[in-house]
């Protein structure tokens, strides 16, 4: 098992820190709370989530999460071992 971290910056909402472990089929069980959890929490700014991915099948997410985060079309710029940065467009 890899453990990511993905670094997301969205606009003019601060920074989300993802925690990527597992399984990309795993995901998509989880859309639905992380999403909920997103509409509740995300004007703190940051917010901490811990989701199911292997870092080649996140890319299959690029250019939507989840149906609440419009702004959330973004772009990975760097990937490694243990780190992926993502930045939102």
């Amino acid at each position: 098992m890899r453990r990511l971290y993905a670094k997301l910056f969205l606009a003019n909402r601060g920074q989300i820190y993802f925690s990527i472990l597992c399984h990309a089929e795993s995901f998509q069980g989880y859309r639905k709370r992380i999403c909920q959890e997103c509409g509740e929490n995300r004007k703190r700014g940051q917010i901490y989530f811990s989701f199911l991915c292997y870092a080649e099948s996140f890319q299959g997410y690029r250019k939507r999460i989840c149906q609440e985060w419009d702004v959330l079309f973004y772009q990975i710029i760097r990937i490694t071992w243990y780190s992926a940065a993502i930045t939102g467009r």
